[in-house]
């Protein structure tokens, strides 16, 4: 579920990067938004596998998802 929301951000943003070709305040900031996305995916992926817990509910992905959300923001 978090694998597949990240890959469509991911995808939004390679389509707003290609569009903005020339627009460099665009063109920079969705590139800007690739990097710290897959710096992020890596420290949650990180984060995920040294998890260790027997509480199926402590595996909710929300906080994650919002985190998503408010990294890929186009809102300033």
């Amino acid at each position: 579920m978090l694998q597949q929301r990240i890959a469509i951000q991911r995808q939004l943003l390679l389509q707003e990067l290609t569009a903005a070709g020339s627009n460099h305040v665009v063109w920079k900031r969705r590139f800007r938004m690739l990097s710290q996305l897959a710096a992020w995916e890596s420290q949650v992926t990180a984060k995920i596998y040294a998890f260790e817990t027997d509480n199926a509910a402590d595996y909710e992905l929300g906080v994650f998802v919002e985190e998503l959300m408010m990294l890929t923001s186009r809102n300033g």
